[in-house]
């Protein structure tokens, strides 16, 4: 899958030609609203601000995109399982091709997901899951002008293999993996504003992935929903 996205971007910036002008976009993104985590038995929800590294080169009629979330420990509790605090750690990243006139825009890149899960009155008992798979982007652009835009992303990520293991409070106990097939769901909706050498985004922004065990039963999902601000600093070449 790797080797493939680095073909198509080089096969993409090729097309393109060498007289057209670049930009590189760096920045943060800052979603506030709700996440839920849900087991069988269990759901629990916290409002907490989600912190988003965004990255972006566009290049004529390409644009290579990457976000990670590097997501402390986010207190939350809830019966009957227990559940003191979860984890999180995820990246996107995809290259997009905007169509002729760019108002839309096809994307493919990678989804990498790293969750760990502990449990309350027991500090060392959790379950950590880790996976990663393909993405798949549809975009629109709708100019305003004045250096404004409304901008919609929506993604998948139908297959992401992971793995799943338990450990306890015994010393050194720890269940062998247990293999999961996750799908994820993500899609934003931002007004976009664009003034010298920043671009600023206001919006929307609704994320979900769910996990099911090889037998197809459930076996847990995330869910993020709320409201997103993005400030990047734009540098052209």
């Amino acid at each position: 899958m790797r080797r493939a996205l680095f073909v198509f971007a080089v096969a993409l910036l090729s097309s393109t030609g060498q007289a057209q002008a670049g930009e590189f976009d760096l920045g943060l993104q800052a979603l506030f609203g709700n996440e839920g985590h849900v087991e069988p038995g269990n759901n629990a929800r916290v409002n907490y601000p989600v912190p988003f590294g965004v990255a972006d080169v566009t290049f004529a009629h390409v644009e290579i995109s990457g976000e990670l979330v590097p997501l402390p420990s986010i207190p939350i509790s809830s019966a009957p399982t227990g559940i003191h605090s979860i984890t999180l750690s995820y990246f996107d990243g995809s290259v997009r091709y905007w169509l002729p006139g760019d108002r839309w825009a096809l994307g493919i890149g990678e989804t990498l997901w790293n969750q760990q899960t502990e449990y309350l009155g027991a500090p060392h008992q959790y379950d950590a899951s880790r996976g990663a798979g393909a993405r798949y982007e549809i975009a629109n652009r709708i100019p305003l002008g004045s250096g404004n835009a409304i901008e919609s992303i929506l993604a998948t990520s139908p297959a992401i293999h992971a793995e799943l293991s338990y450990a306890y409070n015994e010393p050194g106990y720890v269940t062998a993996p247990v293999p999961e097939r996750e799908a994820q769901v993500d899609a934003q909706v931002a007004f976009v504003r664009a003034t010298g050498h920043w671009r600023i985004k206001f919006g929307a922004r609704y994320m979900n992935m769910t996990a099911t065990f090889p037998d197809g039963s459930f076996a847990d999902a995330n869910h993020v929903a709320g409201l997103f601000a993005t400030a990047l600093y734009a540098l052209h070449f």
